[in-house]
């Protein structure tokens, strides 16, 4: 038979110390007595057992309290996406054509803008570009003798104009005749063709629109009879200035937006 001893009062041995071998009597009786208070306690619940009914009683509440608070909060998120889709303010608040912003200067710009000047066909234009805080500075000095242009050009991605009808240009310039350019990848398009509208930049600040039905497809300068530019399949733009005139130019352009 086993032996139920209880932490607080062992039970004692067959032998003590002093080697003297008690009596087997009191020992049944307290074996006896050990199993007795063992069923006894058994039958009433633990403190650890209360301790938890308790808890499971009390954690009802907080439970519907957190399904109450889950329930209210998807308001919150609507708030959020309106802010951040919104347009800017400028194109919103003043701008009734519709334009969207698209392209601003600043650091992000730099090193997406690159030159091509006359030299590629022997002629003596000068012109470079800079990125000076919020504006593409574009400056240089025209010589006719030779090409007689200087241009900046700026790749995009495939579609990135799809859907629009034209570009508006933020610029400064110096009163010379610039043009705006641009080249699409249209299927059965010849690699040479652009398409170009004359715009005057300046003197001072200028908001320029242009269409892209209204631009007319060349080949160096020369028009050719060719299909109207697709804007979704448009591969780079850019400005060029090939007025005719010897000298100087300069002109800032600060942001070109996207129109309908």
């Amino acid at each position: 038979m086993s032996r139920t001893v209880r932490p607080d009062r062992p039970f004692p041995t067959a032998g003590d110390h002093t080697g003297r071998v008690r009596s087997p009597a009191p020992l049944l009786v307290a074996a006896l007595f050990g199993l007795t208070a063992c069923g006894a306690a058994s039958t009433q619940p633990s403190d650890d057992t209360a301790a938890e009914t308790a808890s499971d009683d009390t954690a009802s509440p907080t439970s519907i309290e957190s399904e109450v608070t889950v329930t209210t909060e998807p308001s919150e998120p609507a708030t959020s996406t309106t802010t951040t889709t919104a347009r800017p303010e400028s194109t919103t608040t003043s701008d009734p054509s519709g334009c969207e912003s698209w392209i601003t200067m600043g650091d992000a710009e730099v090193g997406r803008w690159f030159v091509v000047n006359d030299d590629v066909m022997g002629g003596q234009s000068l012109g470079g570009l800079l990125i000076d805080g919020d504006r593409l500075v574009f400056s240089g000095s025209v010589n006719n003798d030779g090409g007689g242009f200087s241009s900046i050009r700026r790749h995009i991605e495939d579609g990135e104009l799809d859907g629009w009808g034209g570009v508006r240009l933020h610029a400064t310039g110096d009163g010379r005749t610039y043009q705006f350019r641009a080249r699409d990848l249209a299927e059965g398009r010849n690699s040479r063709v652009t398409h170009r509208a004359e715009i005057m930049l300046g003197p001072g600040p200028s908001n320029v629109v242009v269409r892209f039905a209204d631009m007319v497809p060349g080949v160096f300068g020369r028009d050719v009879d060719d299909t109207p530019l697709e804007a979704g399949r448009i591969d780079w733009i850019g400005v060029m200035i090939a007025d005719g005139v010897d000298g100087a130019f300069e002109a800032a352009i600060t942001a070109i937006d996207r129109c309908p």
